[in-house]
């Protein structure tokens, strides 16, 4: 069974690292392509106001003309477009003509819709260069302006952040991050690999993250928690079995000292009565020796009836159906002490006159079996006091005898428990008589304990609420 717990364990403890592991990895995974989608949407706004920007240059009637006309031969509008104040320092063309293959409508002069129509084909073109990192020149002023503009426009970070942490939060993934054009050192858990954001050469940035151990295990807190319930419920159902397994190995124990102690009592009064018996039938005997022989014979059979009384009364605890009597607790008491083999070594204390709710021929064997064990440990009389306390019956028997170690004060109200003693058996007993006090005591709703008797002996004191 404990190979069994252990491998259990060290099955959900590997389960529980597999998946931090791949949590993890699935972490960096997202956390590196978010930021290439950041990279990406905020390179694709930078293009996006420079085509904005581009398209204004074209819709300038002071920067560029744009003209067109129908060409018969090739059936086919024709578009020309011309700086109006030419840089001729520049050189290169300074104008250019072209025609739009997709367009079937006929333009004989510039309208505005030839002209949106041939705008929107020229921005197609930039559109596209740019998002490859080109720049289109249809004329050399229009290329030189655009391509100055795209150089000297640099990635906002500012920009890029806001962006990684929408892509981020796409991902659910609400980490604190660090942007940092120099590569993050070993103070972050995770460093994305960089990303080149420049647009006139080389410029790279990284993201850093801390307390990403913190934020897997939130996320994987139901699947750990999981596995530590199983955990739990592995060694509690391990606890409970060996628990039971020793209580079983503790209870056998009890179980055979007391048939043996048992075999012993039965077989004694029985002999006893055997070998009387047997006297009286092979020899011959005047009256009063077959007198004393039946005493000897009622004597031993009196011991078994007082055994067979003591076992039958703690089986029929609580099963009996007795109901509770209204009874005074001093003459209550009386009377048990009066049923005490050995009445005259009781003192009894002065009594409180008030009368108690109480399972009546139970708590009277509970009481006489108090006496009873103290006696057979005390020389000396034996004190019976009864008082109230905070709505509480206390009834206290207190001997003079060698008392009881703590270490065996919790245990000797346990069935069939008795103190070791090695192989001296001066005192007889089962065993039963505490462990019948502390089931009475409980039926009532009370409890019992025993306490040390200062300079020596033991009190038994029995609790009952009123």
């Amino acid at each position: 069974m404990t190979v069994c717990v252990i491998g259990i364990t060290a099955l959900q403890l590997y389960y529980s690292y597999v998946n931090y592991t791949v949590a993890e990895g699935i972490f960096k995974r997202d956390a590196d392509e978010a930021f290439l989608d950041a990279r990406d949407s905020t390179m694709a706004l930078n293009r996006r106001r420079l085509e904005k920007e581009f398209r204004g240059w074209l819709q300038d009637t002071t920067y560029v003309n744009i003209t067109c006309h129908w060409d018969a031969q090739k059936e086919e509008t024709v578009f020309k477009m011309k700086h109006l104040k030419p840089i001729e320092k520049l050189g290169g063309a300074h104008e250019m003509s072209m025609s739009i293959s997709t367009l079937n409508q006929r333009f004989d002069s510039i309208t505005p819709q030839a002209k949106k129509l041939f705008i929107n084909h020229i921005m197609k073109s930039v559109s596209d260069g740019l998002s490859r990192g080109t720049v289109w020149y249809f004329t050399q002023e229009l290329g030189d302006r655009l391509s100055k503009a795209y150089n000297k426009t640099p990635i906002d970070t500012v920009v890029l952040r806001q962006q990684y942490h929408m892509a981020l939060s796409h991902k659910n993934i609400t980490l604190p991050f660090v942007l940092t054009e120099k590569k993050p050192g070993l103070g972050y858990d995770h460093t994305t690999f960089g990303v080149n954001i420049g647009t006139d050469g080389e410029r790279y940035i990284w993201a850093g993250f801390t307390n990403t151990g913190v934020f897997l295990l939130d996320r994987l807190k139901w699947v750990i928690a999981g596995s530590l319930l199983l955990i739990g419920i592995t060694l509690f159902c391990f606890w409970y079995a060996l628990k039971t397994l020793l209580s079983q190995q503790k209870l056998n124990a009890l179980k055979d000292d007391f048939i043996n102690n048992m075999t012993h009592e039965i077989h004694t009064p029985l002999a006893g009565i055997t070998v009387t018996a047997q006297a009286l039938k092979q020899f011959s005997h005047s009256p009063e020796e077959q007198q004393n022989y039946l005493d000897i014979i009622l004597y031993q059979a009196d011991k078994l009836n007082a055994l067979t009384d003591e076992i039958l009364a703690g089986a029929r605890l609580g099963v009996d159906n007795e109901e509770k009597e209204s009874v005074g607790i001093d003459g209550f008491l009386q009377d048990v002490v009066q049923g005490v083999g050995q009445a005259a070594r009781v003192n009894v204390e002065a009594m409180p006159n008030i009368t108690v709710s109480i399972y009546k021929n139970h708590l009277g064997r509970a009481v006489a079996n108090l006496f009873d064990n103290a006696l057979k440990y005390s020389e000396e009389q034996v004190v019976l006091s009864c008082k109230v306390e905070k709505s509480t019956l206390c009834i206290s028997v207190t001997d003079n005898g060698s008392g009881i170690p703590d270490g065996f004060k919790n245990k000797v109200f346990d069935t069939f428990y008795r103190i070791p003693t090695g192989n001296v058996h001066n005192i007889k007993g089962y065993g039963l008589g505490l462990s019948y006090v502390k089931k009475v005591a409980t039926m009532h709703g009370g409890s019992v304990s025993v306490s040390d008797n200062t300079p020596h002996g033991a009190i038994f004191t029995l609790l009952l609420p009123l």
